[in-house]
């Protein structure tokens, strides 16, 4: 978690981009306001939508970090994806004067049992909560105070009012934001979301270049079903926007027999998705065996020892992606390979084309480029894994360690060390052993890792720290981290396709 303000001056005395990423790690997504109005600079509405991942913030930023016409917006309805889904909804109560900020504070302070977060404004102030789900924005009745839910956003502390110049303060300081499990108790409403797919739009506005894909009218019916089945709607809301949809349709709503032919195709919608979910989990299951039996040094078997640790690294980030999409093929660029293992251009592709000759993966394409390739397991490698226990750890390839680690043999080397460390505590001599790896190189890779804080020591044994975003937090290892990632950054544009 990020550390607690003092007072509202060091705040302040940060620039844009501290003060956002420090939002970021609460729980919030953040946009640009100008600072002579409370107008965004820019186009926002992505962050009302979508979780801000890291990057994103400093994307967001960082060109205007050393700007003082630029003030913070925290983005209402939504979370940023430096806290987990359950964490809610940012929801914030603007009141309009200081009696009334005061009463609802007092009101909600009762309800939930914590202290809530109160900001004042150059009027009155804006009280912070989380909701379980995305509430609607709108006028408290009987009350001088708005809530900012869905698709909105308010000024972050720190920031000037763009008339008064009044600065907007925290109230005795940061504290958790409270979790109000039923937000209708305190007046709230909920707002309903429903973000339909490409398909069902596409199907719901009659567009005739994808409903001439179709033969028939009932195909149709059945494509936005299954569309809407896959968001995973009740069947109330699948039949309210069937009905409401634009597109011809098979089932007549006049007849008697109605109900009951779209229930039925709702049910049969309904089996195909769950049948595709459990296919799903399968699949995940396999990438994450892969990923076991990677990191439990077992496929160094069938490497030559000296190119086990690039044939390793490849087949983690596979892995990876592959446990992301949990399909039988997913999409990769070897571009994406090279920037992410730190190795060169050539190594990536000869080894990718290593691994697709031995069966280890499987290529739905004819050649390797640097565009994105359709890839899969191979049988060799289904094979093998498919009777490791997998011990359900969460061993997702951070990506942020590579910009940390240097680019060099040591940095891959101690990437390798740090998973592989991740299962159990070890000791030097017999990582050595397990590894293959020489007893320099070992010491090497060790004495970065916990220059790094990655791994801990105790008496004779090794072992990995897990909590990779606290040590990335740090402002020494974050600058390392922020200048690599923009140099990748940098590096990625010129190779991307325009």
């Amino acid at each position: 978690m990020v550390s607690e303000w003092k007072d509202n001056l060091e705040l302040r005395s940060m620039d844009l981009l501290s003060q956002a990423i420090k939002w970021h790690y609460k729980g919030l997504n953040v946009i640009l306001v100008k600072g002579n109005s409370k107008v965004a600079a820019g186009r926002w509405a992505k962050w009302g939508l979508s979780p801000q991942r890291e990057y994103d913030v400093v994307n967001l930023i960082q060109d205007s970090s050393k700007s003082t016409k630029y003030n913070i917006g925290l983005v209402c309805g939504m979370r940023s994806r430096a806290v987990p889904e359950n964490w809610g909804y940012f929801t914030v109560i603007d009141c309009d004067d200081l009696s009334t900020l005061e009463r609802v504070y007092e009101l909600i302070k009762e309800k939930v049992r914590a202290e809530v977060p109160r900001v004042i404004s150059a009027r009155g102030g804006h009280l912070w909560l989380r909701t379980k789900f995305q509430v609607k924005t709108k006028r408290l009745n009987g009350l001088n105070a708005e809530v900012k839910g869905f698709m909105s956003y308010v000024l972050s502390p720190g920031s000037l009012h763009p008339v008064s110049g009044h600065v907007y303060e925290l109230v005795g300081g940061f504290c958790e934001i409270p979790f109000v499990d039923d937000a209708i108790d305190i007046g709230l409403e909920y707002q309903e979301t429903v973000r339909l797919t490409r398909l069902s739009k596409a199907i719901f506005v009659n567009n005739s270049k994808v409903i001439l894909k179709y033969k028939t009218r009932s195909e149709v019916d059945r494509a936005l079903i299954l569309s809407l089945c896959n968001l995973g709607l009740p069947y109330n809301r699948v039949e309210q926007i069937y009905l409401l949809s634009s597109h011809k349709k098979h089932l007549d709503s006049d007849k008697e027999d109605f109900r009951k032919r779209m229930r039925a195709e709702y049910e049969r919608a309904l089996y195909y998705v769950k049948k595709e979910n459990r296919g799903n989990e399968e699949r995940y299951l396999l990438s994450q065996k892969i990923r076991q039996w990677v990191l439990d040094g077992n496929y160094a078997e069938f490497f030559n020892s000296r190119f086990k640790e690039t044939f390793g690294i490849l087949l983690l980030i596979h892995s990876d992606v592959a446990s992301l999409s949990k399909k039988s093929s997913w999409h990769l660029a070897v571009r994406d390979v090279w920037l992410w293992s730190g190795l060169s251009f050539m190594t990536v592709v000869g080894a990718t084309k290593k691994l697709i000759e031995g069966g280890f993966l499987k290529l739905n394409q004819s050649s390797i480029g640097r565009l994105a390739n359709v890839y899969g397991w191979g049988e060799k490698v289904m094979k093998v894994c498919r009777d490791i226990e997998c011990d359900g750890r969460d061993v997702r390839f951070n990506r942020f360690l590579h910009y940390a680690l240097p680019k060099n043999q040591t940095g891959r080397v101690a990437l390798y060390l740090y998973h592989h460390l991740l299962r159990d505590p070890k000791t030097l001599e017999n990582i050595v052993i397990k590894t293959g790896y020489k007893y320099s190189t070992v010491v090497k890779a060790v004495d970065l890792l916990i220059y790094y804080g990655l791994i801990v020591q105790d008496g004779v044994y090794l072992s990995a720290n897990p909590d990779i975003e606290s040590i990335l937090r740090r402002p020494e290892i974050y600058e390392k981290v922020l200048q690599s990632y923009r140099q990748i950054e940098s590096e990625r544009a010129i190779i991307r396709p325009q």
